[in-house]
C-alpha cells in the first residue's frame, strides 16, 4: 500500500456509509438541537471520527459551537443533573436561578440557555443512564431554540438496546466494508488480480472491522501467500474460522471466472459437442445441450474420442477442473496456484 494512504480518511471521506454518519448526524443535530446515535461494533478510528464531527459541526455552525465531551458517572435519575451541575455556571453578579433535582431538567437547560455555544458529547454503555437521557433528549428537542446549544448522546455496549426509533444506527454496512477494501487495495502497486484478491482476503478476515481490513492490505505480498498466518496475528479467531474465510475469498475470486472459462471452452467446441448429445454421465444426469456440459465431462469425451482437443486446450480444463473440485470440497488453495489458474481466465 502506498505509504501516504491515509485508510482513516478513505473510511470516513470517501466510503459512502460512514461519510453519511458524519453528515446525517451534524445535519440532524443542528437541525433539532438533540441527535442520539447506537453502535454494537466498535467505532473505527474513533478519534478521526470525532475531529470530524467536530470538523462538521463548526462548519456548519459558522464557527459558533465548541465541541465538549461528558459522561454521566451514575444513573438513578441524576444524569441530567450531572450534566447541568458540569456545564451551568451561575452570574454571581445578578440573581441566579439554582437548578434543583425536582425541576425539570429540559427546561431548565433551554430556558437558561446552559447549553449555549456548546455541542455536548454524551458516551455511555449504561443502559439506565441512557434511558433517562433519552427522554432528556426528546423534551429537549421540544423546547430547544437558537442558542440553546447541542446534545449528541452516543450509546454503545448494552446502552445500545435502549435506542429508540429516533436513534441513528452508526455500524457499517457489509457494503462499505467491500467498498472500502477494493479502494484501499487499488492503492496498492500490486497487480489487478493480486488487488482483487487481497481485498477479497481482507474482507473476509477482517470480520466487519474496517481497521483489521486497512491492517491486512498493509501486509502487501506477505499477507497473500500466508493469509491464514498474518491474520492470526491479533488473536482471537479460531484457525477454523480463518481457513473458512480464506476459502470463501478464493472462492469469490476464481469460481465465476472458472465458470466463464467452461462457457468459453463449450463455445470453441460447440459442434463436437453437439454430436455427442444426448449424454449420460456416471450419476444418471442426461445432458441435452452443450452449455449443461461440465468441466468433467468435457475430460471424460475428450479421453473417450468423443470431442478433440488441442494439449493446450486439455491442461486448462484440467487446472480448472481440479481447481473447481478443491474449492468445492472446502479446500484452500495456495498463492501460486491461485495465479497459475487466474491466468487462464
Amino acid at each position: 500500500m502506498n505509504q501516504t494512504t491515509q485508510p482513516e480518511l478513505l473510511w470516513w471521506q470517501q466510503t459512502f456509509g460512514p461519510a453519511k454518519l458524519i453528515t446525517q448526524l451534524a445535519d440532524t443535530a443542528l437541525r433539532t438541537h438533540a441527535v442520539s446515535f447506537y453502535h454494537r461494533n466498535p467505532i473505527p478510528w474513533e478519534m478521526d471520527f470525532r475531529s470530524l464531527m467536530e470538523d462538521q459541526l463548526r462548519i456548519l455552525s459558522s464557527g459558533m459551537l465548541m465541541l465538549e465531551y461528558f459522561s454521566p458517572v451514575s444513573g438513578g435519575g441524576k444524569a441530567a443533573e450531572q450534566l447541568i451541575n458540569t456545564f451551568y455556571q451561575p452570574d454571581w453578579m445578578k440573581s441566579s436561578v439554582y437548578y434543583l433535582p425536582s425541576m425539570d431538567a429540559a427546561a431548565f437547560l433551554t430556558q437558561h440557555q446552559v447549553l449555549s455555544g456548546r455541542a455536548i458529547w454524551i458516551r455511555t454503555e449504561d443502559p439506565a443512564i441512557a434511558s433517562e437521557l433519552l427522554q432528556l433528549l426528546a423534551q429537549f428537542r421540544r423546547l430547544a431554540s437558537d442558542h440553546c446549544g447541542l446534545l449528541l448522546l452516543e450509546l454503545t455496549g448494552p446502552a445500545a438496546q435502549q435506542h429508540d426509533a429516533q436513534t441513528i444506527l452508526a455500524d457499517s454496512s457489509d457494503y462499505d466494508l467491500f467498498f472500502f477494501a477494493n479502494l484501499l487495495a487499488s492503492h496498492s502497486s500490486m497487480n489487478s488480480f493480486r488487488k482483487r484478491y487481497a481485498s477479497a482476503l481482507a474482507i473476509e478476515l477482517s470480520f466487519g472491522d474496517a481497521e483489521r481490513c486497512a491492517s491486512l492490505l498493509d501486509g502487501g505480498i506477505a499477507f497473500l501467500r500466508s493469509p491464514q498466518e498474518y491474520a492470526s496475528r491479533p488473536g482471537g479467531v479460531r484457525t477454523e474460522q480463518l481457513t473458512h474465510a480464506v476459502w470463501k475469498a478464493q472462492l469469490n475470486t476464481l469460481f465465476s471466472g472458472i465458470e466463464d472459462a467452461r462457457l468459453r471452452l463449450i463455445d470453441s467446441c460447440r459442434a463436437q459437442l453437439s454430436d455427442a448429445l444426448p449424454f449420460q454421465d456416471e450419476f444418471g444426469n442426461t445432458v441435452t445441450r452443450p452449455e449443461e456440459f461440465e468441466l468433467r465431462h468435457l475430460i471424460f469425451l475428450q479421453r473417450i474420442h468423443k470431442i478433440s482437443l488441442t494439449d493446450s486446450v486439455i491442461s486448462t480444463l484440467e487446472i480448472l477442473h481440479n481447481t473447481r473440485n478443491e474449492l468445492a470440497h472446502l479446500h484452500i488453495l495456495s498463492l501460486s496456484e491461485i495465479e497459475t489458474v487466474a491466468k487462464l481466465l
